[in-house]
């Protein structure tokens, strides 16, 4: 009855400096009721797991971005979102 929410699904550039790798999450969370919005957590990390890691995120404001999400739907249609953040 309440918002599906998606886990987190996070990538991670593996070509970079082996003791400072940059990881990228994404979160997606849809209102069940056509009268509320989506809601999108978009986070890019550095070092998580070193005492010098830094984070930014869209959900405090230090992360701004574009962000484009494509489904397919039943029967061959498409529904498409796309937004500043």
């Amino acid at each position: 009855n309440g918002p599906l929410a998606t886990e987190s699904v996070g990538v991670e550039w593996v070509d970079g400096p082996a003791a400072d790798p940059l990881q990228l999450g994404l979160r997606l969370v849809v209102p069940r009721e056509h009268s509320h919005k989506a809601k999108l957590d978009l986070e890019l990390g550095s070092g998580a797991w070193s005492p010098w890691a830094e984070s930014w995120a869209l959900r405090d404001k230090t992360l701004e971005a574009r962000v484009s999400i494509a489904a397919l739907l039943p029967g061959g249609g498409c529904a498409r979102f796309a937004s500043d953040f």
